[in-house]
């Protein structure tokens, strides 16, 4: 932290990991308006959220300037079968980089 004429500039890195998703694919065999065999597969997608290289600058405890960061999301894709609660799912993709951002190019005070 670096304080100049009332001015602050915080250096910070940030990680936070939003709850898991479970989206699934559900099969149904019909004859008329009857079910007559249905099955669910279940997946499983934790994602992690990544503030790097964060430098903001601030005045009066607000927020008055970014003057660098990188924002990262990485997700993981498993599959869990016919049950949502599976111990150990098999991991189909693990933790590749779907987003990258440069927050200096997107947001402007």
């Amino acid at each position: 932290m670096q304080e100049l004429e009332g001015e602050k500039t915080i250096n910070a890195k940030y990680e936070q990991q939003p709850p898991d998703l479970y989206p699934h694919v559900d099969f149904v065999v019909k004859s008329g308006a009857l079910d007559v065999w249905t099955t669910h597969y279940w997946f499983k997608v934790t994602s992690k959220v990544m503030l790097d290289n964060l430098a903001i600058t601030m005045r009066k405890d607000e927020i008055t300037g970014i003057k660098s960061g990188i924002m990262q999301v990485f997700m993981t894709l498993s599959y869990c079968g016919h049950d949502r609660s599976n111990p150990s799912p098999f991991t189909l993709i693990k933790n590749r980089k779907i987003f990258d951002l440069d927050l200096t190019k997107v947001v402007t005070f």
